[in-house]
C-alpha cells in the first residue's frame, strides 16, 4: 500500500527510526531513477543536436540547486536603493522631455 509498499500492520509496527530510514531509502532510489532517466534522454537527444547535450543542462533538480540564505534586511535595503535610484532616473527623464 502506498509508495513504500507497506501494509497498515507493517507501517504501524515500524519505529520512527525505521520509518525514517525507509522514507530516505525511497527518496534516494527515486532521485537515482530520475537522474538515470535524464541521462538516457540526453543520450538519445545527442545524435540529433550539433551541440553537446549535458544531462544537467536539460533538467536541474531541486536537490542539485544550491540554496543561498539571504540576509533579508540587506536585501530590503538593496531593493530600496534600487527603487530610489530608478525612480529618480525616471523623474529626471520625464522632466527633461518637458523642456
Amino acid at each position: 500500500m502506498g509508495e513504500l509498499n507497506l501494509s497498515p500492520e507493517e507501517l504501524y509496527s515500524l519505529s520512527f527510526r525505521s520509518l525514517d530510514n525507509k522514507v530516505k531509502g525511497y527518496q534516494k532510489a527515486y532521485r537515482s531513477r530520475l537522474e538515470l532517466e535524464r541521462f538516457w534522454i540526453a543520450l538519445l537527444l545527442q545524435p540529433h543536436s550539433k551541440k553537446d547535450i549535458k544531462p544537467e543542462k536539460l533538467v536541474r533538480f531541486d536537490w542539485e540547486v544550491k540554496h543561498i540564505e539571504v540576509d533579508k534586511k540587506a536585501a530590503d535595503e538593496s531593493l530600496k536603493r534600487i527603487l530610489k535610484r530608478d525612480g529618480t532616473k525616471r523623474n529626471t527623464q520625464s522632466s527633461r522631455k518637458g523642456r
